[in-house]
């Protein structure tokens, strides 16, 4: 059969569960992947997706292939992915990929980071393969990336080089990029704040605000700018020019986690804040976060020292 994301061929495709609800993909170009039984009633009997799935293919694809390298647990694709009558791909999985021409070349970028064991060592790449590393369409695109690499000088190839397989090392320049890629945003002053919009928060917004003098960052919450673009959108666009992001739990709001999760994949700095009482007593009992050094906040003189100390401490 054919993978259902980049169509090549694929063995050993294994259903998981009673029926069959989720098929285990053991894709070599992609990644191994999960998908569930529903998801496949976007592609037909020859595996073949609808039309319109194909712009989206190469994101999936990319995110499969990117949690291999990773060594992550292969992702799990679900109806929703593929929805083309719902915003969930733009607004939870699209944020999980480089968007422009220039993100996708350093995605190409990281991977040589990843496979690189030390500094000079060449890593083989095969574009008819490895091409989902740059959330490539193709293998023409990938080669693309790989060309303005080196002719910027990120990374050098390997005279002995065929066609089928090329292989490259990171120059000292393409180390110095990958430097400054793991830091983002280096130079921005926004601190973007994911909380409840409830009026009982305002004054806690308000000491955030407060502390914008002597931080020198502007703390920015979503709902005080105005604008034309659908919220979702604004909000990531916010979050990916700012320096880092205070994530305040009070109230349990699932947009919170969404959006300090976000920021986190791309390697901001997120400040965990929660007022004390029956909120807390929640958030602290959630495994996913609770690992994480709280700010535990009493009133709003609390949270302006404590925030005030860890933005000093640990904000660069």
């Amino acid at each position: 059969m054919k993978c259902y994301l980049c169509g090549r061929a694929v063995e050993g495709v294994v259903g998981e569960g009673p029926l069959n609800q989720v098929y285990y993909v053991p894709c070599s170009t992609c990644g191994p992947y999960r998908i569930t039984s529903k998801a496949l009633s976007w592609f037909g009997e020859d595996e073949e997706p609808n039309e319109s799935l194909r712009p989206r293919l190469p994101v999936l694809s990319g995110i499969a292939r990117w949690a291999g390298e990773r060594g992550q647990p292969p992702p799990l694709f679900r109806y929703e992915d593929f929805d083309l009558k719902s915003d969930h791909f733009e607004t939870a999985v699209l944020p999980l990929a480089p968007r422009t021409v220039s993100e996708k070349a350093d995605a190409v970028l990281r991977f040589f980071e990843v496979r690189s064991r030390f500094p000079g060592q060449l890593v083989s790449v095969e574009p008819g393969t490895d091409f989902p590393v740059g959330f490539c369409a193709n293998h023409e695109e990938l080669l693309y990336y790989l060309a303005h690499l080196t002719e910027a000088q990120l990374i050098e190839a390997d005279p002995a080089t065929s066609m089928n397989e090329w292989a490259y090392a990171l120059t000292v320049e393409g180390w110095s990029r990958l430097q400054s890629l793991a830091a983002p945003n280096a130079e921005s002053t926004q601190a973007f704040v994911a909380m409840w919009f409830d009026d009982c928060m305002n004054p806690a917004y308000a000491a955030m605000k407060s502390l914008e003098e002597v931080t020198g960052y502007t703390f920015h919450r979503v709902d005080q700018r105005q604008f034309n673009d659908k919220i979702c959108d604004h909000i990531i666009g916010e979050i990916r020019s700012s320096r880092f992001v205070v994530a305040d739990c009070t109230g349990e709001r699932h947009g919170v986690f969404f959006e300090a999760g976000f920021a986190m994949g791309m390697g901001l700095p997120v400040i965990w804040t929660c007022r004390a009482g029956e909120s807390w007593d929640r958030v602290k009992q959630m495994f996913d976060t609770r690992q994480y050094n709280y700010i535990v906040w009493t009133d709003e003189e609390d949270l302006k020292v404590q925030l005030r100390e860890r933005v000093r401490a640990t904000i660069r």
